[in-house]
């Protein structure tokens, strides 16, 4: 179970900045009073999940 910790952050990662480029291109994707708290706690989450996961990248590719 930690092993997935580390890629659910990576995925969370690719999302947030997907969601960052849009917005600076003018697609909304979340409502502008959403935004930043959406982007805040995704990068949180990010860090902390990945924080939890195992160290070093030999661990997650066995």
């Amino acid at each position: 179970m930690k092993k997935y910790l580390n890629i659910i952050s990576i995925i969370m990662f690719g999302i947030v900045l997907m969601i960052y480029i849009l917005f600076f291109n003018g697609t909304d994707l979340v409502p502008d009073e959403a935004f930043f708290p959406v982007m805040i706690s995704g990068s949180v989450m990010g860090v902390v999940l990945s924080w939890f996961g195992p160290k070093g990248v030999q661990e997650t590719s066995a």
